[in-house]
């Protein structure tokens, strides 16, 4: 193998495991309001092997002067997970305010469909009733004018028409005796 094949796969598996890092700090506040233990799995296994680099990078080291860039790396590396260490907290913090308030709202929401519900049957069962209503206000009208006979009702009907027609008459009198 050569030496650019060696660094592309030593490359790999840092990214690989750098992702698995800040996955397992950051992408965990869905899993519940405190620190689970893939978070904590996050938190040491990065720690451990930002340790473990400054301990081979020092090792590795051929003075004194290369000692400070292998320390420099790892508080470094160290800083950025407890960034996101930071991150990851204030994430769950978040989460779990969301998730307060989208209980809160999913409990309304249900309450307001119950309610819904109950309406369109109380609008349904009030329907049915005027309908019933109409129908028996209906029979009762049919019932009465076919007890009346039909002289007396032609009677009664030429006796409104005749009555209305007369009040016209005076109160159009009145009105060209007022003017």
């Amino acid at each position: 193998m050569s030496e650019i094949t060696i660094r592309l796969i030593a490359v790999g598996f840092g990214v690989s495991f750098g992702l698995f890092v800040v996955s397992s700090i950051v992408l965990t506040y869905k899993l519940g309001g405190h620190r689970s233990s893939m978070g904590r799995i996050g938190v040491v296994g990065g720690l451990v092997i930002a340790f473990g680099f400054a301990v081979l990078r020092t090792y590795m080291a051929e003075d004194r002067h290369d000692i400070l860039l292998p320390i420099s790396l790892a508080a470094a590396e160290i800083g950025v997970i407890l960034v996101l260490e930071w991150i990851g907290t204030h994430q769950r913090r978040i989460y779990a305010e969301w998730r307060t308030q989208k209980t809160a709202f999913d409990q309304k929401a249900d309450q307001l469909a119950a309610a819904e519900s109950e309406e369109g049957k109380r609008f349904s069962a009030l329907k049915q009733t005027r309908v019933i209503l109409h129908n028996h206000i209906q029979y009762v009208d049919e019932r009465l004018i076919r007890r009346v006979k039909a002289p007396e009702l032609e009677d009664a009907a030429v006796r409104t028409v005749r009555d209305g027609y007369l009040a016209g008459i005076d109160f159009n009198r009145s009105r060209v005796q007022s003017a």
